[in-house]
């Protein structure tokens, strides 16, 4: 494994922290993205494409070191390509967001601000 490996392994292990931070929402901070100007495009980034990029950094920092073996290039490979089929979907097309994506806590703040809409309008 060398520094490029290294390098793309930390990188994906910090953006899956981060966004696991994120997605807890056991702060303020944490949870800020929940009620971002950028809406919908800011949720699908928390909640579907960071995590895919994070196994995709992962993936591809391990698949370096497995050089001469193809199997197990392989078995590493194949959730590489899943993820970034998955992320480029989720930024290209219009796919809802699964409801087992979404925390609690952002299910329950979804509710409480389409019921006080419906109840304004």
């Amino acid at each position: 494994m060398d520094l490029t490996h290294v390098l793309v392994l930390l990188a994906g292990v910090v953006l899956a922290v981060w966004n696991t931070w994120q997605h807890l929402g056991r702060s303020r901070a944490a949870r800020a993205w929940s009620d971002d100007i950028q809406g919908e495009l800011k949720v699908r980034s928390v909640l579907v494409i960071r995590p895919m990029l994070a196994v995709v950094l992962i993936a591809a920092a391990l698949v370096g070191p497995t050089a001469g073996a193809d199997g197990t290039k392989l078995w590493i490979s194949f959730p590489l390509v899943i993820a970034l089929l998955v992320a480029f979907g989720y930024m290209v097309l219009p796919l809802p967001i699964p409801r087992w994506a979404k925390p609690r806590w952002f299910r329950s703040q979804q509710r409480h601000v389409s019921g006080r809409a419906a109840r304004r309008g």
